[in-house]
């Protein structure tokens, strides 16, 4: 299982450092969760850094991926180990949503994709193990 946060996931539409070692993880493990915090920062990002003649293009197959995605719930659990690891870890809000999340979806299966050094760092903390 592999849950991506935004910073991974939109690699995948714009092509930069890292896009590669997206592909490779995403191509290598096909059950891909997150949360629904990613659709909303991926979309975000999509529309202020790809271009418009691109843009269509990036969101069509944004909406074709993201129907492949398991989304752990935005739950009281989700929300309330969230708000203690933000103030545990001095995470971002998103980041200690995330991070909720994949504790959430959780298994020994379970690695975390992210290029946010912070949030991998809280991750392997918690004994997920991170990419790339």
């Amino acid at each position: 299982m592999l849950y991506l946060d935004a910073s991974a996931f939109f690699k995948r539409y714009l092509y930069e450092d890292g896009a590669a070692d997206v592909f490779d993880a995403m191509n290598a493990d096909h059950e891909w969760l997150s949360s629904p915090v990613t659709r909303v920062e991926t979309a975000r990002s999509l529309a202020l850094r790809v271009h418009s003649d691109d843009q269509v293009r990036a969101f069509q197959q944004f909406d074709a991926d993201w129907r492949l995605v398991s989304e752990i719930e935005l739950d009281d659990v989700v929300r309330d180990d969230a708000t203690r690891i933000a103030r545990s870890l001095s995470l971002r809000p998103l980041d200690a949503i995330h991070l909720a999340s994949a504790i959430r979806a959780g298994g020994p299966e379970l690695t975390m994709l992210t290029f946010d050094d912070q949030l991998a760092a809280a991750a392997r903390e918690h004994g997920i193990p991170t990419l790339p």
